[in-house]
């Protein structure tokens, strides 16, 4: 699999069979967690993705059905995004362990008052970017202390808006918010380290570059970047098939083809 290009709210891929497979129809799947967001029929060799979320970790699925076995190549990528990370300590909630249990009903409602009240009180331009979805927010944990909310926005690169002015207004708004009682001395908002393990889609072959509140990936020494347009998210040390026939199909396999690479 290679990637063409991939954007804050777009993704494009293509394929290579050297022309062992023809006519046939691919099974194209974008995917977040359990969740499908879209899948697609085709004979192309290649695939686009649109409106979807800035900072996002897909996981991209290529299936064909060969000699009655479906045969896959997955790749996970990472859409483009400036991110920003806060941290900031509530006083007037009492902590309780259902607040740190994602999946209680006590935790969901309390990320959808806060992330409402501080939507609430971003600027227009933010809150037109929400709307519009190049800008989510995100709440990654609670913790006690009285309660601790670590959350994260993502903004899309394409926009106009300076990551700057959407710190000042996450300042703002807490500082303004009428339903919690903020700690300012307690509040810390930065430009978020991606290079951080797990927060990127950089190569197990690949060194990360932080570039303030986004990144970039650079193939280490030895290994081709097959993507040079998306660099070193996919860095090989040799060529491999990634779609492999069984030994019952091998030789209709032959009859068609003496090369395959993708």
């Amino acid at each position: 699999m290679n990637l063409i290009s991939v954007e804050s709210e777009a993704i494009a891929i293509s394929w290579d069979t050297n022309n062992a497979f023809k006519q046939f129809h691919f099974t194209v799947t974008i995917s977040t967690g359990n969740d499908v967001v879209r899948q697609i029929q085709t004979e192309q060799k290649a695939a686009e993705f649109s409106d979807l979320k800035p900072g996002v970790e897909y996981q991209i699925k290529i299936s064909i059905t060969t000699c009655g076995q479906q045969q896959t190549i997955t790749q996970k990528v990472r859409t483009d995004a400036a991110i920003v990370e806060v941290s900031t300590r509530i006083t007037n909630v009492r902590f309780t362990a259902d607040l740190k249990n994602k999946n209680s009903q006590e935790h969901k409602d309390f990320v959808k008052n806060f992330t409402d009240e501080l939507t609430k009180g971003l600027s227009e331009a933010i809150q037109a970017l929400i709307r519009n979805g190049k800008l989510t927010i995100t709440v990654t944990s609670i913790e006690e202390g009285s309660v601790v909310v670590n959350f994260e926005l993502a903004s899309s690169t394409n926009v106009t808006v300076p990551v700057s002015d959407i710190k000042q207004s996450v300042a703002d708004s807490l500082t303004n918010s009428s339903a919690f009682a903020v700690d300012l001395q307690n509040t810390t908002i930065s430009d978020k380290d991606s290079c951080q393990p797990g927060q990127n889609d950089c190569s197990v072959n690949a060194t990360c570059i932080r570039l303030n509140a986004t990144y970039t990936c650079e193939c280490n020494d030895g290994f081709h970047d097959t993507s040079p347009s998306v660099p070193g998210r996919i860095c090989e040390g040799r060529t491999l098939p990634e779609f492999n026939l069984t030994a019952s199909c091998w030789e209709s396999f032959l009859s068609n083809v003496t090369e395959f690479t993708v």
